[in-house]
């Protein structure tokens, strides 16, 4: 493994033991879960507060254009009016 310029940090295929690649697995699983435990009360909270002052689904789905012109589905919370796109105009 080494860092890179920028602080990236790369490791060459087959260059770690397996014991290390667990270590990394379990610290992300918990570094997720701690993340889930939380941003999860206050994520919970953001959703009951546009629930509860506008009409419409709490989370905004939409497509865009990624890496080599291919589309992908993103979700986020809503933070216009519900139909919006349908209005058109900025």
């Amino acid at each position: 493994m080494r860092v890179a310029t920028g602080g990236a940090i790369s490791c060459a295929a087959g260059a770690g033991s397996t014991a290390s690649e667990l270590i990394r697995r379990l610290i992300d699983i918990t570094a997720s879960a701690l993340g889930l435990l939380v941003l999860g009360l206050p994520l919970a909270a953001v959703a009951l507060v546009v629930k509860a002052t506008s009409p419409g689904p709490v989370f905004y789905r939409g497509v865009r254009t990624g890496r080599d012109d291919v589309p992908f589905r993103i979700f986020k919370f809503r933070t216009m009016v519900a139909d919006a796109e349908s209005r058109g105009g900025l």
